[in-house]
């Protein structure tokens, strides 16, 4: 009996701690490779790479639009990429994680041109820094469901 009651609850905790996954990818890439700024970036070499899929948010067969990340190597983690297009090739970032959400910047010649946050529940949101004021909020012109 004892045997049983250990057995059920064994499943339990596994089927509760199956149910807590991040929103992040833990190291799953589509390819090993990525191209950043017209130079190769192998995975391997790297020591890795964490990323989020980000795709169109109310679809239910969406394609992925972006897809961000950081290098796992670089401590603190501020060497962020952004690959566009379900594709492998993309740009470099400043990766930031303020709090509970992450945030990338790029363009322009200090990385403040464009952003993308991803929160803790997967909601991903794109703002182009440069229609914004000085002082003024910056309003989000696309939205993504993150992975």
């Amino acid at each position: 009996m004892k045997s049983v009651v250990y057995l059920v609850s064994i499943t339990l905790l596994i089927l509760v701690l199956s149910g807590c996954n991040s929103t992040k990818s833990d190291f799953i890439k589509s390819t090993s490779i990525i191209i950043l700024d017209d130079t190769n970036y192998d995975m391997d070499d790297y020591g890795g790479f964490v990323t989020w899929r980000c795709k169109e948010r109310y679809r239910e067969y969406a394609r992925t639009l972006i897809e961000v990340g950081f290098f796992t190597q670089f401590k603190p983690k501020e060497l962020g990429f952004i690959l566009f297009d379900g594709k492998n090739s993309g740009t470099f970032a400043h990766y930031v994680r303020e709090g509970i959400i992450h945030r990338w910047n790029w363009g322009g010649e200090e990385f403040k041109d464009y952003t993308v946050t991803v929160e803790p529940n997967g909601d991903g949101y794109y703002f182009d820094m440069r229609a914004t004021k000085p002082g003024e909020a910056a309003t989000s012109k696309a939205a993504f469901k993150c992975e």
